[in-house]
Protein backbone atom coordinates (compact mmCIF):
# COMPACT_ATOMS: atom_id res chain seq x y z
CA UNK A 1 0.00 0.00 0.00
CA UNK A 2 2.87 2.78 0.95
CA UNK A 3 4.41 1.74 -2.22
CA UNK A 4 1.30 2.67 -4.71
CA UNK A 5 0.56 6.23 -1.94
CA UNK A 6 4.56 6.68 -2.76
CA UNK A 7 4.15 6.28 -6.29
CA UNK A 8 1.67 8.72 -7.04
CA UNK A 9 3.20 11.32 -4.74
CA UNK A 10 6.04 10.59 -6.79
CA UNK A 11 3.87 11.06 -10.11
CA UNK A 12 2.74 14.19 -9.20
CA UNK A 13 6.30 15.90 -7.88
CA UNK A 14 5.60 16.12 -4.12
CA UNK A 15 8.06 13.32 -3.96
CA UNK A 16 10.82 12.68 -5.99
CA UNK A 17 9.77 12.02 -9.66
CA UNK A 18 11.45 8.81 -9.78
CA UNK A 19 9.24 7.41 -7.35
CA UNK A 20 6.69 7.88 -9.89
CA UNK A 21 7.71 5.23 -12.29
CA UNK A 22 7.04 1.99 -12.86
CA UNK A 23 8.38 -0.65 -14.10
CA UNK A 24 9.13 -0.88 -17.52
CA UNK A 25 7.53 -4.40 -18.22
CA UNK A 26 5.32 -4.87 -15.18
CA UNK A 27 4.14 -2.07 -14.36
CA UNK A 28 4.66 -1.57 -10.65
CA UNK A 29 6.19 1.21 -8.71
CA UNK A 30 9.20 -0.90 -7.51
CA UNK A 31 11.38 2.35 -7.08
CA UNK A 32 8.69 3.50 -4.35
CA UNK A 33 8.59 -0.08 -3.57
CA UNK A 34 11.68 -0.69 -2.80
CA UNK A 35 12.75 2.96 -1.14
CA UNK A 36 10.47 2.16 1.77
CA UNK A 37 10.27 -1.60 2.10
CA UNK A 38 13.19 -1.54 4.09
CA UNK A 39 11.78 0.76 6.25
CA UNK A 40 9.01 -1.66 7.17
CA UNK A 41 11.38 -4.44 8.00
CA UNK A 42 13.56 -2.01 10.07
CA UNK A 43 10.39 -1.16 11.79
CA UNK A 44 9.63 -4.56 12.71
CA UNK A 45 13.35 -5.59 13.35
CA UNK A 46 13.53 -3.30 16.01
CA UNK A 47 10.40 -3.47 17.68
CA UNK A 48 11.42 -7.71 17.93
CA UNK A 49 14.64 -6.59 19.25
CA UNK A 50 12.70 -4.56 22.01
CA UNK A 51 11.21 -7.84 23.25
CA UNK A 52 7.95 -6.82 21.25
CA UNK A 53 5.82 -9.91 20.23
CA UNK A 54 5.11 -10.49 17.03
CA UNK A 55 0.73 -10.52 16.91
CA UNK A 56 1.76 -7.07 18.96
CA UNK A 57 3.65 -6.33 16.41
CA UNK A 58 1.35 -6.55 13.30
CA UNK A 59 -1.67 -5.30 15.98
CA UNK A 60 1.34 -2.06 16.36
CA UNK A 61 1.52 -1.55 12.36
CA UNK A 62 -2.06 -2.18 11.41
CA UNK A 63 -3.06 0.67 14.17
CA UNK A 64 -0.26 3.00 12.84
CA UNK A 65 -1.98 2.34 9.01
CA UNK A 66 -5.65 2.50 10.60
CA UNK A 67 -5.10 6.02 11.84
CA UNK A 68 -4.03 7.23 8.29
CA UNK A 69 -6.99 6.11 7.23
CA UNK A 70 -9.23 7.87 9.44
CA UNK A 71 -7.76 10.83 9.06
CA UNK A 72 -8.23 10.11 4.83
CA UNK A 73 -12.32 9.23 5.44
CA UNK A 74 -12.53 12.63 7.67
CA UNK A 75 -11.14 14.55 4.71
CA UNK A 76 -12.85 12.79 1.95
CA UNK A 77 -15.91 13.50 4.12
CA UNK A 78 -15.03 16.89 4.50
CA UNK A 79 -14.14 17.19 0.84
CA UNK A 80 -16.66 15.61 -0.94
CA UNK A 81 -19.40 18.83 -0.03
CA UNK A 82 -16.96 21.07 -1.32
CA UNK A 83 -16.64 18.75 -4.71
CA UNK A 84 -20.20 18.11 -5.65
CA UNK A 85 -20.70 21.70 -5.14
CA UNK A 86 -17.98 22.25 -7.90
CA UNK A 87 -19.61 19.61 -9.90
CA UNK A 88 -23.12 21.29 -9.44
CA UNK A 89 -24.71 18.32 -7.28
CA UNK A 90 -27.11 19.15 -4.58
CA UNK A 91 -27.47 16.52 -1.70
CA UNK A 92 -29.60 17.58 0.81
CA UNK A 93 -28.31 14.86 3.52
CA UNK A 94 -24.25 15.71 2.43
CA UNK A 95 -23.72 17.58 5.52
CA UNK A 96 -25.35 15.72 8.41
CA UNK A 97 -23.09 12.71 6.25
CA UNK A 98 -20.27 14.93 6.80
CA UNK A 99 -20.33 15.63 10.20
CA UNK A 100 -21.80 12.27 11.16
CA UNK A 101 -18.05 10.69 9.51
CA UNK A 102 -16.02 13.27 10.83
CA UNK A 103 -17.36 13.33 14.68
CA UNK A 104 -17.51 9.65 14.28
CA UNK A 105 -13.72 8.91 12.98
CA UNK A 106 -13.05 11.91 15.79
CA UNK A 107 -14.28 9.34 18.20
CA UNK A 108 -13.01 6.48 17.75
CA UNK A 109 -9.51 8.10 17.02
CA UNK A 110 -9.93 9.81 20.64
CA UNK A 111 -11.24 6.42 21.97
CA UNK A 112 -7.63 5.07 21.16
CA UNK A 113 -5.56 7.23 22.55
CA UNK A 114 -7.19 8.06 25.98
CA UNK A 115 -6.35 7.17 28.22
CA UNK A 116 -3.28 7.40 26.82
CA UNK A 117 -2.20 3.78 25.65
CA UNK A 118 1.27 1.78 27.43
CA UNK A 119 4.03 0.43 25.28
CA UNK A 120 4.62 -0.33 22.44
CA UNK A 121 1.24 1.59 21.53
CA UNK A 122 2.08 4.91 22.78
CA UNK A 123 5.30 4.61 20.34
CA UNK A 124 3.21 3.95 17.77
CA UNK A 125 0.53 6.71 18.50
CA UNK A 126 3.98 9.29 18.95
CA UNK A 127 5.40 8.12 15.49
CA UNK A 128 1.62 8.83 13.76
CA UNK A 129 1.41 12.77 15.27
CA UNK A 130 5.34 12.88 14.21
CA UNK A 131 4.61 11.55 10.30
CA UNK A 132 1.15 13.93 10.49
CA UNK A 133 3.49 16.66 11.48
CA UNK A 134 6.26 15.77 9.04
CA UNK A 135 3.69 15.45 6.00
CA UNK A 136 2.09 18.99 7.25
CA UNK A 137 4.92 20.64 7.37
CA UNK A 138 6.03 19.39 3.94
CA UNK A 139 2.49 20.28 2.59
CA UNK A 140 2.99 24.08 3.86
CA UNK A 141 6.38 24.23 2.19
CA UNK A 142 5.15 22.65 -1.21
CA UNK A 143 2.15 25.30 -0.65
CA UNK A 144 4.41 28.48 -0.99
CA UNK A 145 7.58 27.05 -2.98
CA UNK A 146 5.95 24.88 -5.33
CA UNK A 147 1.97 25.75 -5.41
CA UNK A 148 1.96 24.03 -9.23
CA UNK A 149 2.24 20.74 -7.33
CA UNK A 150 -0.33 21.40 -4.35
CA UNK A 151 -2.82 22.23 -6.79
CA UNK A 152 -1.69 19.16 -8.83
CA UNK A 153 -2.22 16.44 -5.37
CA UNK A 154 -5.07 14.17 -6.10
CA UNK A 155 -5.28 14.92 -10.22
CA UNK A 156 -3.03 11.06 -11.02
CA UNK A 157 -5.09 8.38 -12.25
CA UNK A 158 -3.50 5.07 -11.32
CA UNK A 159 -5.05 2.69 -13.63
CA UNK A 160 -3.16 1.00 -16.32
CA UNK A 161 -4.47 -0.34 -19.65
CA UNK A 162 -4.58 -4.20 -19.74
CA UNK A 163 -1.35 -5.65 -21.21
CA UNK A 164 -1.75 -7.99 -23.52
Amino acid sequence: MVGRIVFVMGKEGVLPRSFGRTHRTQQTPHRAILAFAPLAVLTTAVMYAGGVDGNEILINVDTFGTYGYMIAYAVVAVAAPIFLRREGVRLALIWPCVVISVVGMAYVFYANVVPWPTWPLDAVVLAFFGVVAIAAAWYAYLRIARPEITRSIGTTETDFPEMA
